[in-house]
């Protein structure tokens, strides 16, 4: 039953994302300018690029085929108020990982045919492109063309060192306010460093920019869960040394679980993904019985009882795809357990001829405290509702040289989305 559980979850998480991530369309209100100027409304397939497209998707109605457009057939194309402009733009393709600097401070150039984005528009625009290696470069206009923000690292007897142009550049773009030249001077080549400048600027002037980057901010959604679990405990070892323990077949344990959940809802990519982060409350108790021929009439009969509680910090990475007015999920990821509260008993009568005689302690004394292990899920919500089936297994409640212990959950979970 736990196989075709596990397999079932594995056929949704493995099925689920490649038939969303790759074949679903996400058409959106749009509009784009061809190459003779003409603005043509309709509907683009929104992908929620994260590198910036070098084609998109159009149609003009949802009755009609789509058509494919690329640099050279567009100027310029507006989803969601993401603006992208078709640009041949000049980019340094020196790689910026600490382990694959160059040697040299020279710039190392090529050309890209892409769709920039438009991050600030105005007087002065601000334009970004994420390369297929996953560089950012970063542009300003001067006329009809796009100037590239200059920006290199590179490595010289173990040190790494910047080299800084585009402090310059920016300087003189932005020349007509004086007092921005501090913030120039120890600003990073990033994003939002740059849209936070020409905020700045644009408050300076007391000049208004025709658009501004909407932040892509990740989301976050909180809530509670409550539900069932069906914990299995095994140890598994040599027989001989402790049979009590290897060669028992403890019954599976049914029992509540509670907690609270916070998802950070990733920005790009349409929001399909999300880190998913719980804290949740597990707790099992099950026996288990022994008996060890010791001769005619001598045996032992032992008796273990283990009972466990965890308050569980459980980290996925989860994926949506809505359909409709519901969304299925699955997830993926570590469950760490926290041991609380701990139940560990072992009793032993050992029967001879009409007398007995009976001695208690620890089933075993090496008490995993902290326990790691897997959980894969996968559910829907609907609403501020949702409803998961999980599989967790996890490293046990013994950390024991001389035997191993293993614990597999199920979960049955109702989530209440709070916000």
């Amino acid at each position: 039953m736990i196989k075709l559980f596990t397999y079932s979850l594995l056929t949704i998480f493995t099925g689920l994302i490649p038939a969303s991530a790759f074949g679903q369309k996400n058409y959106q209100p749009g509009f784009v300018v061809n190459t003779q100027g003409d603005t043509i409304r309709g509907e683009i397939d929104y992908k929620g690029w994260d590198r910036n497209p070098k084609s998109i998707f159009f149609r003009a109605s949802g009755n009609e085929s789509a058509t494919s457009y690329g640099t050279g057939q567009l100027k310029t194309f507006k989803v969601l108020n993401e603006v992208y402009e078709s640009a041949y733009v000049r980019v340094e393709e020196s790689p910026t990982t600490t382990a694959n600097l160059s040697s040299s401070s020279a710039f190392k150039y090529r050309q890209d045919s892409t769709f920039v984005r438009l991050l600030i528009e105005g007087p002065k625009n601000l334009y970004r492109y994420l390369d297929a290696v996953g560089k950012e470069h970063f542009f300003i206009r001067k006329g009809a063309e796009l100037e590239l923000l200059l920006f290199k690292k590179y490595q010289k007897d173990w040190q790494s060192y910047e080299v800084t142009p585009y402090k310059e550049q920016l300087e003189a773009y932005l020349s007509d306010c004086p007092i921005i030249k501090r913030d120039i001077s120890a600003l990073p080549y990033r994003r939002e460093s740059f849209v936070r400048l020409f905020s700045t600027y644009y408050k300076c002037t007391n000049a208004q920019p025709e658009s501004t980057l909407t932040s892509d901010r990740a989301a976050v959604e909180f809530g509670v869960l409550a539900g069932a679990t069906n914990t299995k405990l095994r140890f598994t070892g040599a027989t001989s040394d402790f049979p009590y323990l290897t060669q028992t077949n403890y019954a599976p344990s049914a029992s509540p679980t509670g907690g609270l959940f916070l998802n950070v809802v990733l920005p790009r990519r349409n929001r399909h993904w999300s880190i998913a982060n719980e804290l949740l409350y597990t707790s099992f108790e099950t026996q288990g019985f022994y008996t060890k021929l010791l001769g005619t009439n001598y045996y032992t009969n032992t008796r273990i009882e283990l009972g466990y509680a965890h308050v569980k910090l459980n980290n996925m990475l989860r994926y949506s795809l809505p359909l409709g007015k519901a969304v299925l999920f699955a997830k993926a990821g570590v469950a760490t357990g926290f041991v609380i509260k701990e139940r560990n008993f072992r009793e032993d009568i050992t029967y001879f001829n009409s007398s007995s005689r009976t001695t208690t302690e620890q089933a075993f004394t090496a008490v995993r405290s902290v326990e790691p292990g897997l959980a894969l899920g996968a559910g829907g919500r609907f609403g501020k509702f949702s409803g998961e089936l999980r599989y967790e297994t996890g490293r046990g409640v013994s950390n024991s040289e001389f035997f191993t212990s293993t614990t597999t959950r199920t979960y049955f979970l109702i989530g209440y989305f709070i916000k």
